[in-house]
């Protein structure tokens, strides 16, 4: 998963670790979709002998049929959300998969607390679009529909779109379903430590030269420290 951010500011990697591995400078020059393969390419060049990880999963700014021949030909997973920076391929998701969305789930969570609210997801995904509009990897297309109920009963409904080349049978349903928690608690947790905790996008440390990555490492191992305190009550004893 890749950060957003100002083009002043680094990319990073988060491997669903507890733990920040790789940052890597933005030019002001591309954006989020057109910075990946240098990143990508340091992100192998530094940890893609270690097997540490096999998918990738990347927001919807990232979407485009070049990463994801990048992730394929590296012999890695992608699951990349969908949204409307790849029209034809959202309205084409939406017109196979919102028919399944009245039938019975691949997968439903129970209700889980989330704040003032309580939270369940399910997940429906077809076969349908393998390959469609030159996407000759893509196997699979998934929505996962998050149901929130605050504590009058009002039930709020999102729909999040997902692209894969992950063979059918690679996850069950509900490791489905825990990639993509996974996938949205790296926004929830680390992003939000950085942009709302620590104000990064608001008061940017320095916006030039060497300092720029130099307090990012700095911010990175100050959040990895943090991150490890915060989960210190989930590690096996």
């Amino acid at each position: 998963h890749a950060i957003r951010g100002s083009a002043s500011h680094a990319v990073q990697c988060n491997l669903n670790l507890p733990i920040s591995l790789k940052l890597k400078h933005k030019s002001n020059a591309t954006n989020e979709m057109g910075a990946f393969p240098a990143f990508f390419k340091a992100l192998l060049d530094s940890y893609g002998s270690l097997d540490l990880f096999e998918i990738v999963t990347l927001d919807a700014g990232f979407c485009s049929l070049a990463n994801a021949t990048l992730i394929h030909q590296a012999d890695r997973g992608y699951v990349i959300a969908l949204r409307n920076n790849q029209p034809d391929l959202l309205s084409e998701a939406k017109r196979v998969l919102t028919p399944l969305t009245h039938q019975t789930p691949d997968a439903i969570t129970g209700w889980e607390k989330s704040g003032n609210r309580q939270v369940r997801r399910r997940l429906h995904r077809t076969r349908e679009m393998a390959g469609f509009l030159g996407w000759t990897h893509l196997r699979q297309v998934w929505v996962v529909i998050q149901e929130s109920r605050d504590k009058n009963g009002n039930v709020e409904m999102k729909e999040r779109y997902f692209v894969t080349n992950l063979p059918w049978g690679r996850l069950s349903p509900r490791q489905i379903l825990q990639v993509v928690r996974g996938h949205w608690g790296i926004e929830n947790d680390c992003n939000w430590s950085y942009d709302t905790q620590w104000l990064e996008d608001d008061m940017p440390w320095c916006r030039k030269g060497n300092a720029l990555v130099v307090l990012g490492l700095l911010r990175c191992m100050a959040y990895d420290l943090i991150n490890i305190l915060r989960k210190r009550h989930l590690v096996r004893r």
